[in-house]
């Protein structure tokens, strides 16, 4: 018999399945950090239009954030403290800047204000204008006159802050922070200071009607000019709900083509390809930004198209690679992708983007990154493990043992699809999948516009506080392999409760953030984000598990159409959050997370009443029963000569 390869590392002999488990895994996490990551990007990228953006309202927030407004250093390399900064900026907007007087005082921060961004009310002459620097008259007025009063708008937070940004350049100047000060307004301040300084021997009366009138139509390019939210039309709407839909529709439109190329090509060449394409889309991106909605709406729809073949190719590798005691953890692994993605592309990125690093690199890094994985996956990965030159004999026997009827009972199926459709129990499988997709989607898509929010308003790390929801989930996944090897039940018992069990705890916690915010605020949501999602880790003994016992050989194709859930699910919910937010505030969110939870609701209930554990009777021979079961015969198995000690194998006799 064959020995074990020696250019494999020890600690993988006879498991090489689990090294191809780990680079798959690592393949497809990879493809979904792509997919979703402009969603993260879109809010920090400060030329982005407002109608690109995933939700309205986060125009100005990134102007003073950590993170958002690329702080320069000073020559010593040190950072301001902006949180003080902050606190400054706020007292300034919220203090008044009338004396009894009428006269504009400085405020305690000794911030200077050098625009003037609404000319000065006058109804009566008053003495000899001054200078409206000084604090207070050092003189008492000679001349009796009504007490002038200035009204400061107050305006709302993420409009204010913008606005702060741009009156206050000579405080962001002091404190080595770069205000972003266009140059109309630094041509606008010079030529009001210069007619207050011609004024300081006129007429008061007759300086403010010249500026007034002067100003007035710079008046209106300034407020053109500042990044005031606008109201939101159905057409920007639409193009919104669009864009962020893109990837969605991409995968509904493409799951069919993409189950049938993978059942030709197969998994190595087709998403070899994907992985390929999508690495060119994603560094596409910032040069197809500038040409508007269409260039971006395509690239989008692309990389949803491409992905649509991560479904056929779990599938595909757990039937052929899996044992049949492994079908779960393998399919429940490759389910990761949702966590690791996101947990590290975005604290990646937001630390490449502190670092004054733009957009382009950024997105070049993650291009790099996936057309890796695609070199490494189409070298190391075959097909079938009889064609990979480290599996031995050993190993190929506990793969393919039981599955030798597949060659006589499933391949005479020619459409395994329509057998599907009228399973019920598939169906809710699929639903199940659905919600949990829902889940995925709210925060893989919003999360980092929800911490934008100027009520939430956690940006100084958004990165890392993004990738909160999915921390735990790989953990979460590990307890509930953990608790399903703990059956006290019949099986269709056992997959009913726990699966219940984790879509309440998770709709319980996802409804719980919003609420969080709202009564305690401070770090409290902080807290929960991470309890969001670690309750589905229940569903490895949940739909997951009925998935490989109701389908068993066709359960890759019921985890090839998991695809259609995971369209409808990153489709459907970009329309519901553009018409339910539009000013990106909490009560609007509340409305969105209601709408999730409410998916969660209907699907528990749905699956603990039609949820199945137990195979299906179009599937139940599909595979051998008897797990245990040596190999037998080698009809499955595509043999030559020379391959993998399989010759041999037929020959052995018993040991002595």
């Amino acid at each position: 018999m064959a020995r074990g390869p020696g250019c494999c590392c020890c600690c993988f002999t006879n498991n090489v399945r689990n090294l191809v488990l780990i680079l798959t895994t690592a393949a497809v996490s990879a493809l979904f950090a792509n997919l979703v990551l402009f969603n993260f990007t879109a809010v920090l990228h400060e030329d982005l239009p407002h109608q690109h953006k995933p939700v309205g309202g986060l125009v100005s927030l990134h102007e003073y954030s950590t993170w958002h407004s690329r702080t320069k250093r000073d020559i010593n390399g040190s950072q301001p403290d902006l949180s003080v900064l902050r606190d400054s900026v706020t007292e300034i907007i919220d203090s008044e800047y009338d004396d009894d007087e009428g006269h504009p005082i400085l405020p305690s921060s000794k911030v200077v204000l050098t625009t003037i961004s609404t000319p000065i009310p006058t109804k009566k002459k008053t003495e000899k204008p001054k200078t409206i620097f000084i604090t207070n008259s050092p003189t008492a007025s000679t001349t009796t006159s009504p007490p002038r009063t200035t009204t400061i708008r107050r305006r709302a937070t993420y409009e204010a802050d913008n606005v702060v940004m741009q009156g206050f350049p000579q405080a962001f100047a002091d404190q080595n922070v770069s205000g972003r000060l266009s140059s109309g307004h630094l041509e606008k301040s010079k030529k009001t200071l210069k007619k207050l300084k011609e004024g300081e021997n006129g007429d008061r009366d007759e300086l403010d009607g010249k500026v007034a009138k002067e100003d007035e139509p710079e008046k209106v390019a300034e407020k053109s000019s500042i990044n005031v939210i606008p109201s939101n039309s159905l057409v920007e709407d639409v193009v919104r709900a669009l864009l962020y839909a893109a990837p969605g529709i991409g995968v509904l439109i493409g799951i069919v083509p993409a189950a049938v190329l993978t059942s030709r090509l197969g998994p190595r060449k087709l998403f070899s390809m994907t992985l390929l394409a999508s690495a060119f889309l994603t560094a596409s991106h910032a040069f197809v930004i500038p040409f508007g909605f269409a260039a971006l709406l395509s690239v989008r729809l692309l990389q949803g198209i491409f992905f649509a073949t991560v479904f056929p190719v779990i599938g595909s590798f757990t039937a052929n690679w899996a044992t049949l005691r492994e079908q779960l953890q393998f399919i429940s692994t490759l389910f990761l992708f949702v966590s690791f993605g996101p947990s590290f592309s975005w604290p990646l990125t937001t630390y490449l983007y502190s670092t004054e690093t733009s957009l382009l690199v950024i997105y070049c890094i993650h291009a790099g990154g996936l057309a890796f994985f695609a070199l490494i996956f189409y070298i190391f990965y075959r097909d079938r493990p009889q064609y990979h030159p480290w599996v031995n004999g050993l190993e190929l026997n506990r793969i393919v043992a039981g599955k030798v009827q597949e060659l006589q009972k499933n391949r005479a199926v020619s459409a395994p699809f329509s057998t599907l459709l009228r399973s019920l129990s598939a169906w809710s499988i699929w639903l199940s999948a659905t919600a949990f997709f829902f889940a995925v989607a709210l925060f893989a898509l919003y999360i980092p516009s929800f911490l934008s929010s100027q009520d939430v308003f956690y940006v100084d790390y958004i990165g890392a506080y993004a990738a909160l929801p999915f921390l735990f989930l790989p953990i979460a996944f590990l307890i509930g392999g953990i608790v399903n090897l703990c059956r006290c039940s019949s099986s269709t018992a056992h997959v009913r409760v726990f699966n219940t069990v984790g879509f309440l705890l998770s709709a319980l916690f996802i409804i719980l953030l919003p609420v969080i915010v709202y009564t305690h605020g401070g770090n409290w949501p902080l807290y929960v984000m991470p309890l969001t999602l670690a309750p589905f880790g229940l569903i490895v003994a949940g739909f997951l598990r009925s998935l490989t016992l109701v389908g068993r050989f066709y359960a890759q194709h019921i985890v090839a159409y998991m695809g259609v859930s995971f369209g409808v699910a990153f489709s459907v919910l970009p329309f519901v959050t553009t018409f339910l937010v539009a000013a990106n505030s909490r009560a609007e969110w509340t409305r969105v997370y209601f709408f999730v939870v409410a998916i969660l609701l209907v699907a528990a209930v749905e699956f603990a009443i039609f949820g199945r554990g137990r195979s299906a009777s179009w599937a139940e021979k599909s595979w051998d029963p008897l797990a245990k079961t040596k190999m037998n015969s080698l009809a499955l198995i595509d043999y030559n000569q020379d391959e993998c000690g399989l010759y041999e194998l037929r020959h052995i006799g018993p040991s002595h």
